[in-house]
C-alpha cells in the first residue's frame, strides 16, 4: 500500500507541473512563395526583359552594310581532242606500205663520236630501211681560210619503192649534192665556159684585196 500511494503521488505531481507550462500557439503551414526582389542588374531574360545598355544602342557601321559576293560558278574545262597520227611507212616485199598509228621502227645500227679537236663522225640504221652516215670537223684552223666541212651519204626507200641513194659534202663553197634521182643541169655553153676561164685567169682586182681583208 505505501509503494503504491508513492508511485500516485508521484504521477499527479508530473502532471500538475506540465499543466503549469505555457502554452505556444500551433504554427500555420503556408506554400512557400519565392520573394524575389530583382537583381540590380536587370531580370534575367528568363524571367523577363534585358534591362536596357546603359551605353545605348550600337551605331552603325560607317562603311555601310556589306555587300553580298555573288556566287560565280566556274567555267567547264575545255576538251581536248588529240590529232591523228600522221602514217608511218614500211618496206615490206618492195613499195611501202602504211603501218598502224604509233609503230616505231628499231634501230639496228647507231654509232657517233665527237674528238677535241672539233671532228667528229656518225651512222645510223633504222629498221624501215633508213641509212646514214658523216664526218666532218674544222678545216684550215687557225688561218684566215678557216672553214667548218662535212661529207658523207644518206639512203632511204621512196613511198612508191624507189631506192634513193644521196652523197654530198658542205664547205665554204655551199653545200653539194649527188644522187640519180636529182636533175642533172645543162652543159654551160662554149663561150660561156671560155669567159669564166678568162676571168678565173686575171690577177685579183683591189676589191678582191679589201674582201679578204675583212
Amino acid at each position: 500500500m505505501g509503494y503504491t500511494s508513492a508511485v500516485l503521488t508521484s504521477l499527479a505531481l508530473l502532471l500538475a507541473s506540465v499543466s503549469a507550462l505555457p502554452q505556444f500557439p500551433q504554427p500555420t503551414l503556408r506554400p512557400f512563395v519565392p520573394r524575389y526582389t530583382g537583381s540590380p542588374f536587370g531580370s534575367p531574360t528568363p524571367f523577363g526583359s534585358p534591362t536596357p545598355s546603359p551605353f545605348g544602342s550600337p551605331s552603325p557601321s560607317p562603311f555601310g552594310s556589306p555587300t553580298p559576293v555573288p556566287y560565280v560558278s566556274s567555267p567547264a574545262p575545255p576538251t581536248y581532242v588529240s590529232s591523228p597520227a600522221p602514217p608511218i611507212y614500211k618496206p615490206i616485199g618492195g613499195p611501202l606500205v602504211k603501218e598502224g598509228p604509233g609503230y616505231n621502227y628499231a634501230i639496228l645500227k647507231q654509232a657517233q663520236e665527237v674528238n677535241f679537236d672539233g671532228t667528229f663522225n656518225y651512222e645510223y640504221e633504222t629498221e624501215n630501211g633508213i641509212r646514214s652516215i658523216a664526218s666532218g670537223g674544222l678545216k684550215n684552223p687557225g688561218t684566215p681560210d678557216e672553214a667548218q666541212v662535212i661529207q658523207g651519204s644518206y639512203s632511204y626507200t621512196a613511198p612508191d619503192g624507189t631506192p634513193i641513194q644521196v652523197t654530198y659534202y658542205a664547205d665554204e663553197t655551199g653545200f653539194h649534192a649527188e644522187g640519180a634521182h636529182l636533175p642533172v643541169p645543162p652543159p654551160i655553153p662554149e663561150a660561156i665556159a671560155r669567159s669564166l676561164e678568162y676571168l678565173r685567169s686575171l690577177p685579183p682586182s683591189s676589191d678582191d684585196e679589201i674582201k679578204k681583208k675583212k
